[in-house]
């Protein structure tokens, strides 16, 4: 798991993510990741089953749930990864993860917005920061060497009084450039 509103969830960065918390998180209503723990915990001290439910929610149910972000390097990057001895691959790695976290940071300080009240009319950046589920892949599907990582982005957030709300959908081809331009200047770096 990534992102600065992990905290907010009672999570912690790079806490392994698992499919019961993928699936909560961006599954048909975009739930808190332990949501089926919160809804058992309640039920088991006579809460109402809807109070329950309510409790695990992160704001409204939303038809997108997430955003799939790939981070992949350049070529001659990747190949060097490819490539190289141990040491280099260890460099090439750190770099990637840290152009990613770059990336990551923009989003959440720059890109995203919750917007709320009749007509969208409050707008602020999400104060506990996004949650993210990353994935790393050392292979493209043809089964060549491929460093890229999966940054599944949900676009659930807290408002300023500590409701869920969504991110607004931001994340169109101006932002998607911008984070591979940052991303490409932050591998170099």
């Amino acid at each position: 798991m990534d992102g600065h509103g992990l905290a907010v969830l009672g999570l912690s960065a790079g806490e392994e993510v698992t499919e019961a918390q993928l699936r909560n998180l961006f599954g048909e209503r975009g739930r808190h990741p332990y949501a089926d723990r919160i809804e058992a915990d309640l039920l088991a001290k006579g809460e109402s089953p809807k109070k329950a439910f309510t409790a695990g929610a992160l704001g409204r149910r939303v038809t997108v749930t997430g955003v799939d972000f790939v981070f992949r390097p350049q070529p001659t990057i990747y190949l060097l990864w490819a490539l190289g001895d141990e040491e280099t691959r260890r460099v090439v790695e750190a770099a990637h993860e840290r152009a990613i976290e770059r990336v990551l940071e923009w989003i959440e300080d720059e890109v995203a917005v919750i917007r709320y009240g009749k007509d969208g009319v409050y707008r602020v950046r999400p104060p506990g920061g996004l949650v993210a589920a990353r994935f790393r892949h050392c292979e493209a599907r043809s089964g060549m060497p491929l460093l890229h990582d999966h940054l599944l982005l949900s676009v659930k957030g807290q408002r300023l009084d500590g409701k869920g709300a969504r991110v607004g959908p931001h994340f169109r081809c101006p932002v998607l450039i911008d984070g591979g331009l940052l991303l490409a200047q932050g591998t170099w770096e």
